[in-house]
């Protein structure tokens, strides 16, 4: 089986490699994008997500592996990829609180719920009069260094190409295998992040666009080693570093770094933190997710020699690493997709408005 794969991103970066180890023979194709979201991504990964604290999109069974694949990855490249870390939420309101509190038995949920703390918790750092608890199983990965490092290698090797790629629906795609400089492929996977969405295989799926940005804060006291959430996620980077973030800003998904952004993300700091910070650097990066939160991965159904692997959001250092495994097998062992995750779940949608 020959593959062009088109993004050199976390998900086109983890597909490749999970194809190369299968002896399947790889192409990228990527643009240079120093900003590209991939590079800019805090790449944590928490069980625990939204405003009711509910359990991340099957976390079960996906946390654990990204966890060993992460790993793996450290181990086959040299690199310092994982940290892990403390991680506490601070309840918003007493409302938080009670919800928290008066919710049912959840015996996975409950796993991943550490020590809960009164208000005097990390009072020196955190305003917050409604305490707050921690949530085990939290890590983050070194996104940019991982996608450098194997950008640098294939490189090297020749098996990835800097270019502009334009997907097409003309000549020789619709009806046989497609080629592209010069070259004849079995499939085209197309991992481009947030231009799936203007695909022409794969624009009937139904995205869901936005920005999100990031701040670098150095602090003028040490922080604890912990991540923290208290409207926004807090995450170390060094003893008195950290990255806060990140908002979503839907209608104008890629307009790079806003002073309305910033603002919005300083004024969750000036209401809760206790100490002084500088802003020394300020990054935004798009990314698309679907409205019902699970990613797009398969062949299209028009033409099997094109497939889609993308859709991951904010959630990919966590969802990517299992499923990139699982569409490898799938393509090449015949392994069946997830069903949630596989694309045709959106063919009966096909055709309607949105």
């Amino acid at each position: 089986m020959k593959v062009l794969i088109v993004g050199q991103g976390i998900a086109g970066t983890l597909l490749a490699r999970e194809l190369k180890a299968r002896a399947v023979e790889v192409c990228l194709v990527d643009r240079p994008a120093p900003t590209a979201a991939s590079r800019m991504a805090a790449g944590l990964v928490n069980p625990i997500v939204g405003k009711r604290h509910v359990l991340s999109w099957e976390v079960e069974r996906l946390l654990p592996l990204a966890l060993s694949i992460w790993r793996d990855i450290e181990s086959e490249t040299g690199l310092h990829l994982v940290y892990e870390f403390p991680f506490t939420f601070f309840f918003r309101d007493g409302e938080d609180r009670t919800h928290f509190y008066g919710r049912s038995p959840d015996a996975v949920r409950d796993r991943f719920i550490g020590p809960q703390h009164g208000p005097e918790y990390l009072g020196n750092y955190v305003r917050n009069p409604f305490g707050s608890f921690d949530v085990r199983g939290v890590f983050r990965v070194d996104l940019k260094a991982f996608v450098d490092c194997y950008r640098e290698r294939w490189l090297n090797d020749g098996s990835l190409i800097e270019a502009e790629f334009v997907p097409t629906l003309d000549g020789k795609a619709l009806s046989g295998r497609p080629t592209w400089r010069g070259q004849e492929y079995d499939l085209i996977v197309y991992s481009q992040g947030f231009e799936l969405a203007k695909n022409p295989h794969f624009d009937w799926l139904d995205y869901r666009l936005s920005q999100g940005e990031i701040l670098d804060l150095v602090f003028d006291d040490e922080l604890p080693y912990q991540g923290l959430h208290f409207g926004r996620w807090l995450l170390p980077f060094g003893k008195t570093q950290a990255r806060f973030g990140s908002n979503y800003e839907h209608t104008d998904y890629d307009r790079g770094p806003t002073e309305i952004g910033r603002q919005e993300l300083e004024a969750t700091l000036i209401e809760k933190w206790q100490g002084s910070y500088r802003v020394v650097g300020h990054q935004a990066g798009a990314r698309a997710g679907t409205n019902d939160s699970k990613p797009y991965i398969g062949r299209s159904p028009d033409n099997h020699h094109h497939a889609a692997f993308g859709g991951f959001g904010s959630k990919g250092t966590m969802t990517a690493p299992g499923l990139a495994r699982n569409f490898a097998r799938h393509l090449v062992e015949d392994e069946p997709l997830m069903p949630a995750a596989d694309l045709t779940r959106r063919l009966k949608f096909r055709g309607r408005s949105r």
